[in-house]
């Protein structure tokens, strides 16, 4: 019986590691150099586009349809040029908003691209910003990390 408890023990422990080992962290995209390893997924490339995967609590609760509205009528109101949107989704089917926009940054132009998913009472919010034209270079590469994102 001790012998068949201690088994137990050691496959159980076995399960937990393995578990926990099965987690992985937001893909950072190609080029890109993760510079903090914490809660938040901070990224820089060489050329100084930058990338974030943050969670937030989902304050208050709302589903996405709200979230598109909300995010894209306050980033606008703020002064920012709204480029493009569309839907999103990750590679384990959680479906999100991106919303790309445009602001002047002293002498240059910007572009900042970001995405929200709604995942219960979370909100997994992904950005990214740079010069228009350095981040328009790694655009396919941060949508390809944010589609294979673990979540």
């Amino acid at each position: 019986m001790q012998r068949f408890c201690a088994m137990t023990y050691f496959a159980l422990l076995g399960f937990v590691f393995l578990c926990s080992c099965a987690y992985t962290v937001p893909q950072v995209p190609e080029g890109f150099a993760q510079y903090e390893k914490v809660k938040d997924i901070k990224a820089i490339s060489p050329d100084g586009v930058m990338y974030r995967v943050r969670v937030e609590d989902n304050k208050p609760y709302a589903e996405l349809s709200f979230w598109k509205e909300a995010y894209k009528n306050r980033m606008i109101e703020t002064g920012y040029t709204f480029l493009r949107e569309s839907d999103i989704k990750t590679k384990k089917v959680l479906k999100g908003y991106l919303l790309e926009l445009t602001a002047p940054v002293g002498l240059q132009d910007y572009t900042y691209l970001t995405v929200v998913f709604v995942r219960d009472k979370e909100l997994i919010i992904v950005e990214a910003a740079g010069e228009v034209l350095k981040l328009k270079d790694r655009r396919d590469a941060i949508i390809k990390a944010i589609r294979n994102l673990a979540y």
